[in-house]
């Protein structure tokens, strides 16, 4: 298990194992405003989001739609991404942007009746419940860089220990700690990107 950076396996190159732990501040920055204990970066699992972020890579063309992996909901949590500017990678700032991208659909969010995958209104809701999961300990990230490839680049994020079942869902996904909240958030819990 990781518990920070100087321990952080090099299975990416430089700029991929910064943006892990890019990923993995801006994770559990967000969690706090819930009260959602901070999350470890995950060598195996990160090995596991790496090997399928390339297998997406490999098979996904521009314009498809992802698929989730076979273990995605028993095993663990999982969200994925195509990014469009891949240049923005290699910068600290995508990785907190698309954090708080996928955070973002915490408007869509009804705490009086919660899911773990979509809103009231069939709105996502997946990934803004999979990053604040209040029992996932450990986290995983893969990138897959489309550089040279006639394909989609893709980042995997992965969660554990399992257990995103309808029925834990209430405990799992807390509502923001006061004095913030939901019509908020934008303004207090968010950051504030430029354009790339």
């Amino acid at each position: 298990m990781i518990r920070d950076s100087h321990q952080l396996c090099v299975i990416f190159s430089n700029a991929f194992s910064e943006f892990q732990t890019t990923i993995l501040n801006e994770v559990n920055r967000l969690r706090a405003f819930h009260g959602s204990p901070p999350m470890v970066l995950d060598e195996k699992l990160s090995q596991g989001c790496q090997e399928y972020a390339e297998s997406l890579r490999a098979s996904v063309k521009p314009g498809e739609w992802f698929s989730h992996s076979a273990g995605a909901g028993a095993d663990y949590g999982e969200t994925m991404t195509g990014p469009n500017n891949w240049a923005w990678i290699r910068s600290v700032n995508f990785g907190q942007w698309l954090v708080d991208e996928m955070y973002g659909e915490i408007k869509n969010y009804d705490w009086a009746k919660p899911d773990f995958q979509v809103g009231p209104n069939g709105q996502v809701v997946g990934h803004f419940a999979t990053l604040v999961w209040k029992s996932s300990t450990n986290l995983g990230v893969g990138v897959a860089d489309p550089t040279g490839h006639e394909t989609n680049g893709a980042v995997v994020i992965r969660t554990t220990p399992a257990g995103f079942y309808d029925h834990l869902v209430a405990e799992n996904v807390p509502q923001l700690l006061p004095p913030y909240t939901k019509d908020s958030y934008k303004n207090t819990v968010i950051r504030k990107f430029k354009k790339f």
